[in-house]
């Protein structure tokens, strides 16, 4: 099913069978990454990816190009573990295939994203970023995330960005 037309792409839910090319997506993605870990076992990041695309309160969407290629991902996954709370605030992914970062893929997924949390109930969205990444806070600021926070350089990894911590307050009303 399609939810979301664009020049570029048809947003629809992830399944399984899209797990590769979500995994390759979020491989390349990895230079625009939050501090990469390059001690991080693959099989074991390959391993919890696919445990939150199986998740059942999690939520995956891709972008799907006019030719049928997966060419983004977007999630929205419980941030609290808490069963009263797990759906009320969620954390949010978005990864683009590189040679589609600046066809508004991203601002597609998240734009969708941000609409599906009211059917989900989610009261707040969370995400960051690398201070260094200037097209994504562009992307927060047109979409109304709120700046909430700076995570310090982290004492270990010294030579690593800080990170920035948005928010974005879910809108309810009657009419979507």
């Amino acid at each position: 099913m399609v939810y979301s037309n664009s020049m570029v792409t048809n947003i629809r839910i992830a399944s399984e069978k899209d797990f590769d090319d979500i995994f390759r997506i979020w491989q390349d993605g990895q230079k625009y990454a939050i501090n990469p870990d390059p001690l991080r076992d693959e099989l074991f990041i390959r391993d919890e990816l696919k445990g939150q695309l199986k998740q059942k309160d999690a939520h995956f969407f891709v972008a799907v190009s006019t030719d049928g290629q997966i060419i983004g991902w977007q999630s929205l996954i419980p941030l609290i573990h808490n069963p009263l709370m797990s759906n009320k605030v969620v954390e949010s992914s978005t990864y683009i295939s590189d040679k589609y970062l600046n066809m508004n893929v991203g601002y597609d997924l998240l734009k969708f994203a941000c609409g599906f949390a009211r059917y989900i109930e989610a009261e707040f969205i969370f995400s960051w970023t690398l201070s260094t990444n200037k097209p994504l806070i562009r992307l927060a600021q047109k979409l109304n995330w709120q700046l909430v926070g700076e995570l310090p350089i982290p004492n270990k990894n010294p030579h690593a960005a800080s990170m920035l911590y948005y928010v974005y307050n879910v809108p309810h009303s009657e009419k979507y």
